[in-house]
């Protein structure tokens, strides 16, 4: 039995937002538009020297901050990708790859031009085995500003 699996799981994180717009564009904001509606300034490492955001929008691909003096920070690896449908991430932004969380968004139509997109954020174990309670603490606020808010807010 490894060291998670000991250790009590705490209940994943969940957010949902529907969006005036198809499930294809929506999908095409979250992925390939991130950097016009992540807020960088608050949500990242190193805020004061950041540049911009990348998510490799493929199987395999990265999400990754750029610094101003061209260096990266990863911050998560595609493991699924299906468009428009939605994608899993390895999150391990401030930690090591192999202790990743995990971040699923989906994107549904809703009817009458809206889609519901579905954020589900768990294995906060792996990242912090000591206080994985503390650790979804940090995010269950930080979504709050970056999903609900932020990228809710870049349709309307």
């Amino acid at each position: 039995m490894n060291k998670v699996n000991q250790i009590q799981r705490v209940a994943p994180i969940e957010k949902k937002v529907r969006v005036k717009s198809t499930s294809e564009a929506a999908f095409k904001a979250f992925t390939e538009e991130i950097a016009s509606w992540w807020p960088l300034d608050r949500h990242s490492l190193d805020s004061e020297n950041v540049d911009s955001l990348v998510f490799e929008a493929e199987l395999g691909g990265a999400i990754y901050q750029t610094m101003k003096d061209g260096t990266t920070i990863p911050w998560a690896k595609v493991q699924k990708f299906t468009p428009p449908d939605g994608f899993v991430l390895d999150w391990h932004i401030g930690v090591e790859p192999e202790n990743a969380s995990r971040v699923e968004v989906t994107f549904s139509d809703a009817g009458d031009g809206m889609t519901e997109v579905t954020l589900l954020h768990s294995d906060f174990e792996n990242s912090s085995p000591e206080d994985p309670e503390a650790y979804k603490g940090h995010y269950a606020n930080g979504w709050v500003t970056v999903f609900e808010d932020c990228f809710a807010g870049h349709f309307k």
